[in-house]
């Protein structure tokens, strides 16, 4: 579908825009431009090297429990234990054990970061062996820096 997409976008002289980074669909999608060479640029945006992702992982995490995170699975244990959702979700999964008693909930919440922390790294580590990414650095204070290096990016591989 992506692929289809992107060709009647480009069709009408069009910039296809593909946003996310899913490991799921990311890298399927690179091998299909691969060989259809459809979409060029491929510009990636990542942190800057001090953003403190970790913090950033924890706020949200107080976040989704101020938002019932912990009552949504407590609410739904009995009738979804042995699903995907409940034996492989990042936030999930130390919820089941600390609700099983397992382990107390500051660690349930700090096992829930570990577990966000080591899949980001590893798309990460996913995407780094596509050369042909080409990676710019997000720094929401420096937005319009970076719109001019997408736009001679864009110019350069017209």
């Amino acid at each position: 579908m992506v692929f289809e997409t992107c060709s009647k976008i480009l069709s009408y002289e069009g910039l296809p825009i593909i946003e996310g980074g899913s490991m799921t669909y990311g890298p399927s999608l690179l091998e299909l431009n691969k060989s259809k060479n459809f979409c060029k640029p491929i510009i990636g945006l990542r942190f800057p090297k001090d953003f403190d992702i970790r913090g950033k992982f924890v706020s949200r995490v107080e976040a989704a429990f101020d938002e019932g995170l912990l009552d949504e699975v407590r609410n739904n244990i009995s009738k979804y234990r042995n699903t995907l959702i409940m034996t492989d979700c990042h936030a999930v999964v130390p919820l089941v054990r600390y609700l099983d008693g397992n382990i107390d909930l500051d660690q349930a919440k700090k096992e829930i970061v570990v577990r966000c922390m080591i899949y980001a790294d590893r798309q990460l580590a996913l995407f780094e062996k596509y050369p042909e990414i080409t990676w710019l650095e997000y720094d929401p204070l420096r937005l319009s820096i970076i719109i001019d290096q997408i736009q001679t990016l864009l110019r350069r591989d017209s």
